[in-house]
């Protein structure tokens, strides 16, 4: 999002993004390309309500999708506060998916962004496993193995942003963060990020 003073004006027009994320991230451990819109569907006085659908497609032939109501409001000289509410949901390999809650805060500045986001799954399923069974050994013996799947379950994270680059329609953002997620079935995971 723009970071300069005309900040709030620039939320007015919908917008389209594409993307493509390489590597490993905690939970996910395939590359993935998302296309997102983010559209704002209300704007009295100061307050702006926007829609953001985003869908995922995993290098693996898995999908997600991620769909979310933000709420923003200029405060004063271009600054924008905000809070959103989304559902979250990620196919699984051996059940249908999983999903999660997650809702933020945020506060956009003429020079650096702040945003905290938190998650809770939703669900009993925060578990799917397969058991693969072999057989083909000598004198009878079988072996069988078990593979797990999990949900992250609860978390956050944050991050501080800002504009590295503008100049016209374009421009480079960069943001640096921490997170933290836990779970009953794994280790919890703590680190930092940057995009």
């Amino acid at each position: 999002f723009e970071t300069d003073i005309n900040a709030y004006n620039s939320f007015l027009t919908p917008r389209f993004e594409v993307g493509y994320s390489a590597g490993d991230f905690i939970g996910i451990r395939q590359s993935y390309a998302e296309a997102g819109l983010l559209t704002p569907i209300l704007s009295e006085n100061l307050l702006l309500v926007l829609t953001d659908l985003r869908g995922y497609r995993f290098n693996d032939s898995k999908w997600g999708l991620s769909a979310g109501l933000c709420f923003r409001s200029e405060i004063e000289n271009g600054q924008v506060v905000g809070s959103n509410i989304y559902y979250d949901f990620i196919q699984g390999k051996f059940n249908k998916g999983f999903n999660r809650l997650g809702w933020g805060l945020e506060w956009l500045g003429g020079c650096l962004d702040f945003r905290l986001n938190l998650y809770i799954p939703l669900g009993r399923d925060s578990q799917a496993s397969k058991r693969y069974v072999y057989s083909d050994y000598v004198g009878g013996y079988i072996a069988s193995c078990r593979e797990n799947q999990y949900s992250m379950g609860k978390g956050f994270d944050g991050e501080v942003g800002g504009c590295l680059w503008h100049s016209g329609h374009l421009r480079a953002y960069g943001a640096i963060g921490s997170y933290y997620f836990s779970s009953k079935h794994e280790s919890s995971f703590f680190g930092g990020q940057a995009r």
